[in-house]
C-alpha cells in the first residue's frame, strides 16, 4: 500500500482490503467478519472507520486522514461483493461456540461463507439439562406458579426461548407474558436481552404500529421487546399480522424515501392485561398469532432475589441450550407450541372479549322481523353492555356496520311513538332485558 516514499497509496490501500475479503455489503449497509464469533458485523461509518484503522500500521495511522478513512467506508460499500444470502438460512443458529445445525443436531465450526449477520451470546452444550440450570427452575416455579418437572408450563417457555433465538419465524407468533406486578415477567425479557445484541432488538409499541419512521426499526430487528403494554387501543391490527408473519411493510427512515421491508423480528410483550385491540377483523387470525405465556405466582418483597438476574445469565448457556433443543423438537412438531390447559380457557374467553359486539347481539338482542330500534338507543344499550362487563368498546360506525350486515336487518329511518329516526327494523333489545 505504499509508493517509493513510503507514504500509503489511496487505491492500494482499498485494494488490499477488498482483497482481505473481510468486508461485504448489501448495497445500503457495509458488513464486516468476526472471526471469533462467525458473523458478520454491520459497521456503520463510525465502527467502520475504527475497524478499518485496524489494517493500518500503527506508524502509518498519521498518515491517513479520517477524511480518507471515511472515503474507504463507502467506496467499500461501492465494490465489496454485494451478497444476498444473510438472513435466509433458518436451519443454522449461530451461537458463540460454532454453529448449530438444527436439522442433523450437530455442532459446526464458524464459517463465513454461512452468512450470518448476528450471533447468540451463549454457548451452546450438548445434552445439557434443565435440572441443572437449578436458579432459572426455582425462578419458573416461583413465579410462573408450576412445578418444573416436565411441566407443561416450562416446556413452553423453552420452546419460546428456542424460537426467539433463531430466524425462524413461520410460526407466525407473538408472544405475550401475562402476569401481575412483581411476578417477575420482566427478568425473562431482560434475560433474552443478555443474548441479543442491543442493535438487534426494537422496542416499538404495538400502538405505534401505524407509524412507518417506527416500522423502519423493525424492518432491521431480530426481536422487539416491550417491558410493558400500555393500556390503550390498538388499532393498527392489520400492520400487526403483517409483522407476525414477516409479510412486505413499507417503511421510511427520516430523510430517506419510503421502502418495502420484509420484517424478520418477533414480539415479546410482558404485560398486566390483554392487548386491546380493535377493528372490524378481530377473528382467529389474530388469537392464531398470539402465544400467551401466564405468570401466575406471587412474589412478596421480602422473597425478592435482587441478584436473581445476575444468577440467571450464569445459567444461560444451560438455559438456551436446552432452549434451542426444545426448538429442533419443535420444528418436528410442525411448529406446534405446548399450550397448557388452562391458557386454552383463557385463550378462548379472550377471543370471545375482542368482539364484543358479537357478544352484545348474542346476548342481548332479538333478530326478529316485527322489532324496531333506533340506532342511538341500540349503541346506547351496546355501551352499557361493554361497560358492564369491561369489554372492548367499539366506535358507532363499526358498530352500525357489522349491525347492517345481519341478514334480515334493515337500516332505514324509522318511526316510534310519534318520533321519526334513523333506526333499524329487524333487530331489537330482548324482551327480557327490557
Amino acid at each position: 500500500c505504499l509508493n517509493g516514499k513510503n507514504q500509503i497509496v489511496y487505491p492500494l490501500l482499498l485494494k488490499y482490503l477488498l482483497d482481505t475479503k473481510m468486508f461485504i455489503t448489501s448495497g445500503d449497509f457495509l458488513y464486516h467478519y468476526d472471526e471469533r464469533f462467525g458473523y458478520w458485523e454491520n459497521i456503520g461509518f463510525n465502527r467502520g472507520k475504527f475497524i478499518i484503522r485496524q489494517y493500518i500500521p500503527h506508524e502509518y495511522q498519521t498518515a491517513i486522514s479520517s477524511f480518507k478513512v471515511k472515503k474507504i467506508v463507502e467506496d467499500l460499500i461501492s465494490f465489496s461483493t454485494i451478497f444476498y444470502k444473510i438472513k435466509d438460512n433458518t436451519n443454522l443458529l449461530n451461537v458463540k461456540n460454532g454453529v448449530i445445525d438444527l436439522e442433523k443436531k450437530e455442532i459446526l465450526k464458524h464459517n463465513p461463507e454461512y452468512y450470518f449477520d448476528y450471533v447468540n451470546d451463549f454457548n451452546y452444550i450438548k445434552d445439557a439439562k434443565i435440572s441443572d440450570a437449578k436458579v432459572f427452575c426455582k425462578y419458573i416455579k416461583t413465579s410462573v406458579g408450576c412445578s418444573v418437572n416436565n411441566s407443561p408450563e416450562l416446556k413452553q417457555i423453552l420452546e419460546m426461548l428456542g424460537y426467539v433465538i433463531s430466524n425462524i419465524r413461520c410460526a407466525e407468533k407473538a408472544f405475550f407474558i401475562l402476569g401481575e406486578s412483581n411476578t417477575g415477567k420482566s427478568i425473562l425479557l431482560k434475560l433474552l436481552e443478555k443474548v441479543f445484541h442491543e442493535r438487534d432488538i426494537s422496542c416499538v409499541g404495538l400502538h405505534e404500529l401505524g407509524s412507518t419512521f417506527r416500522f423502519a426499526s423493525l424492518g432491521y430487528s431480530r426481536i422487539n421487546l416491550l417491558h410493558e403494554l400500555k393500556p390503550v387501543a390498538i388499532k393498527c391490527v392489520d400492520e400487526f399480522k403483517k409483522v407476525v408473519s414477516s409479510e412486505d411493510i413499507i417503511c421510511e427512515e427520516k430523510g430517506k424515501n419510503p421502502k418495502r421491508i420484509k420484517p424478520k423480528t418477533v414480539f415479546v410483550t410482558a404485560t398486566n392485561a390483554m392487548p386491546n385491540f380493535l377493528g372490524m377483523e378481530l377473528n382467529s387470525s389474530i388469537i392464531n398469532r398470539m402465544q400467551l405465556i401466564r405468570f401466575s405466582g406471587s412474589i412478596s418483597k421480602d422473597e425478592i432475589n435482587r441478584n436473581l438476574l445476575l444468577e440467571l445469565e450464569a445459567e444461560k448457556d444451560i438455559i438456551f441450550s436446552v432452549a434451542v433443543d426444545e426448538l429442533i423438537e419443535l420444528k418436528t412438531n410442525n411448529y406446534n407450541f405446548t399450550v397448557p390447559e388452562h391458557i386454552i380457557s383463557y385463550m378462548k374467553a379472550y377471543s370471545e372479549s375482542l368482539n364484543s359486539i358479537d357478544l352484545f347481539i348474542r346476548d342481548c338482542c332479538a333478530i326478529e322481523s316485527n322489532r324496531k330500534i333506533f340506532s342511538k338507543d341500540l349503541y346506547d344499550c351496546y355501551l352499557k353492555f361493554v361497560n358492564d362487563n369491561a369489554l372492548n368498546k367499539h366506535s358507532i360506525h363499526d358498530f352500525g356496520l357489522q349491525v347492517r350486515s345481519i341478514k334480515g336487518v334493515i337500516n332505514k329511518k324509522i318511526r316510534i311513538n310519534e318520533k321519526s329516526l334513523q333506526g333499524y327494523e329487524g333487530i331489537g333489545i330482548s324482551d327480557n332485558l327490557r
